[in-house]
């Protein structure tokens, strides 16, 4: 799917980051270091730094909302490998979002956590202290929860794609529907857009009329209409 995004005139930072065993404080440094990366490189490639649409599928749905609701900034890991300005994104498309994973707090004080951080183990209750993956507590879990950015910045155009039949429980329409509303409650605003005979994974392959139909939506995106 990035080479196609690429095929359609963009230029593509495509990202990898540590998910194997889950969320954990690698997850985290990996995230911090995108911006900085994507300014750094910007000028290389003459594009504009402050105008980055975001795109993620599962996991990196749920992490790509986060880091355009912070404006793809997060205070960079000392593993970054560029440092300097971050980017700013005008646009995020989140496919198939595991929007339920990270942590999300269960008193106005943020004081305990449910906790999330692996779609195969079931979530945890802990103490904002606490350690819920090596090198993180659930406090820090908190910042994979997009809501945590909330107030946002108002130009941000959120999309939530999901496929109809999409039957993961973390990242079906009935989930993109319950983070779709918490967006409501807070007064954001977004769109939600749910794929007719889409699933999970031939919503993001090019090769698929699901991946197609994805990619225009994505071209509308980056080629928006005057």
């Amino acid at each position: 799917m990035a080479e196609a995004i690429a095929g359609l005139g963009a230029v593509v930072f495509n990202f990898y980051w540590h998910t194997k065993d889950g969320l954990s404080a690698d997850s985290a440094a990996d995230l911090s270091c995108i911006g900085p990366f994507i300014s750094a490189r910007a000028a290389e490639f003459g594009v504009d730094p402050q105008e980055v649409v975001v795109v993620g599928h599962s996991m990196g749905g749920e992490a790509g909302t986060m880091l355009a609701m912070r404006s793809l900034a997060l205070e960079p890991s000392d593993t970054c490998v560029e440092t300097g300005d971050s980017a700013n994104a005008v646009a995020v498309l989140g496919i198939g979002g595991t929007y339920s994973m990270g942590s999300h707090p269960l008193d106005d004080e943020h004081s305990r956590f449910r906790t999330l951080l692996s779609p195969v183990r079931p979530p945890v209750e802990a103490g904002a202290d606490e350690e819920v993956a090596p090198g993180m507590t659930a406090l820090d879990a908190y910042l994979f929860n997009p809501l945590s950015a909330i107030p946002l910045a108002t130009d941000l155009r959120i999309i939530l794609l999901v496929g109809e039949i999409d039957y993961y429980p973390v990242t079906s329409p009935k989930a993109t529907a319950a983070f779709a509303d918490a967006l409501e409650a807070s007064g954001v605003q977004h769109e939600v857009v749910e794929m007719d005979g889409a699933g999970h994974e031939d919503i993001v392959d090019p090769n698929t009329e699901a991946g197609q139909r994805t990619l225009q939506l994505i071209n509308g995106l980056i080629s928006p209409t005057p």
